[in-house]
């Protein structure tokens, strides 16, 4: 059952459910004052849409449209939806908007639908730049390995993938501190009981709810001795520190070389944009707002990239990751398909297997939910190849400081939310034209 979030700590506002009040009936193209607003009903409908930077009134489009790769989609999604400011504010360290540092031979989005197969080798090299360029954080953290599996995990090894992940977004917020659970199907019990010693050293016992998201991510991610792998993470209800639990199926697993220790850390960082001492549920908060392909994509090609150890490395791991869509059905894969994906995934709206937007949950658990990691993969791998790694992540400082995802993406990347997603849906099209998924 979803938790109600008090009033007097998050808003959260739907703009594009607003109706405008005129006292002369508007016409196509005309100027407009409030985005998703719309005037006349049946067949006559207008919906005031931003273009460039004006607001105009246009049609939206029809059913007979909605699968054509060259139809625009509108500004009436979730995306105009915002939490309201409170009293605390997300740091960015880069300038907005963001630009590549090689401008000569940059990928844009004024060219990246020519440049596609160069993405991968630019969003490489971009990571590699900040990972050399920055420092890493003075957060503090610990690592608890169970007994049973501590000699064959290194914690050396762990430690250099968490403070990769933390130099690539130094600057941003992150949590003061947290701490990393491993364990397998026998160590399930141990992980509970280091995490209730850890909550009572660090005063977690006294915050309400404090233990009522572990002991669950645990057992959804240890069902049995055979079936014991995947991570989670998650800042502690009431504070800012949180914890990431990594299971793994025992010490013959190679997940020191998967990308589940740094995707585990950049969602926790994900979650500490908003301050966690305010708001009653952070996760609640951040389906609202945050589509589930950035969310998870936003944390799959970043760790990618940070496991590997080197491009072609890359290259290989990446055709298994960002080609698998684990089930997921999807009947056609055009390019207006994939940019209605894009414009979805939040709490109460995704896709149908045909690519028509529906209101549904598109979040985590929702038949659809299998794209985030693929899907958001190549869409954030583009990103990243545009405007570096910590675009990605600006995008959901500004949310958390009380932008909607559309003007957080102008502010970000110069070019407006719906601009952007058509781009990103050609380019996920042409790759997956290249390159078929695994279902």
């Amino acid at each position: 059952m979803k938790r109600i979030i008090s009033f007097f700590l998050v808003t959260i506002l739907a703009t594009g459910a607003l109706t405008s009040v005129a006292h002369a009936s508007p016409a196509n193209g005309m100027p407009c004052t409030q985005v998703g607003s719309i005037q006349g009903a049946a067949n006559h409908k207008l919906i005031c849409t931003k273009s460039g930077k004006k607001l105009v009134w246009e049609i939206p489009p029809t059913k007979a449209t909605a699968n054509n790769s060259s139809s625009q989609t509108t500004a009436t999604m979730p995306s105009s939806t915002k939490v309201a400011k409170y009293n605390f504010s997300a740091p960015i360290p880069i300038t907005l908007p963001a630009t590549n540092s090689t401008p000569s031979n940059s990928i844009t989005f004024e060219n990246v639908t020519n440049r596609v197969s160069d993405i991968p080798t630019a969003a490489y090299t971009n990571q590699s730049i900040v990972l050399n360029a920055n420092m890493t954080p003075n957060t503090k953290y610990d690592i608890f390995i169970s007994p049973d599996i501590a000699s064959s995990i290194s914690t050396a090894h762990v430690s250099t993938l968490v403070e990769n992940t933390m130099k690539m977004y130094s600057g941003f917020q992150q949590p003061p501190y947290f701490a990393v659970y491993i364990y397998d199907y026998a160590g399930t019990a141990w992980a509970k009981n280091k995490y209730e010693e850890v909550s009572k050293a660090r005063n977690y016992s006294t915050l309400k709810n404090y233990n009522d998201r572990f002991a669950h991510d645990v057992d959804a991610t240890c069902h049995n001795a055979g079936d014991c792998g995947g991570t989670n993470a998650s800042t502690i209800r009431g504070s800012n520190e949180g914890y990431m639990d990594i299971a793994t199926n025992g010490p013959g697993e190679d997940f020191l070389n998967s990308p589940n220790i740094p995707h585990s850390y950049i969602h926790l960082i994900q979650k500490t944009q908003w301050d966690g001492t305010q708001l009653v549920d952070v996760n609640e908060v951040q389906n609202q707002v945050i589509p589930f392909w950035l969310f998870e994509g936003g944390s799959q090609a970043t760790p990618t990239m940070l496991c590997t150890g080197s491009l072609q490395n890359y290259l290989t791991r990446r055709n298994d990751i960002f080609f698998n869509f684990r089930g997921t059905r999807i009947n056609n894969l055009t390019a207006q398909t994939l940019t209605n994906y894009l414009n979805t995934g939040f709490s109460n709206k995704t896709i149908d297997p045909d690519g028509k937007i529906i209101n549904s949950d598109g979040g985590p658990g929702s038949p659809m939910s299998g794209l985030g990691n693929p899907v958001g993969g190549l869409a954030v791998e583009a990103l990243t190849a545009i405007s570096g790694p910590q675009s990605v992540m600006a995008l959901t400082a500004l949310v958390a400081n009380g932008n909607t995802m559309a003007d957080a993406f102008q502010k970000v990347y110069g070019i407006t939310w719906n601009q952007g997603l058509n781009i990103l849906g050609q380019v996920l099209a042409a790759e997956y034209a290249a390159n078929a998924p695994r279902t």
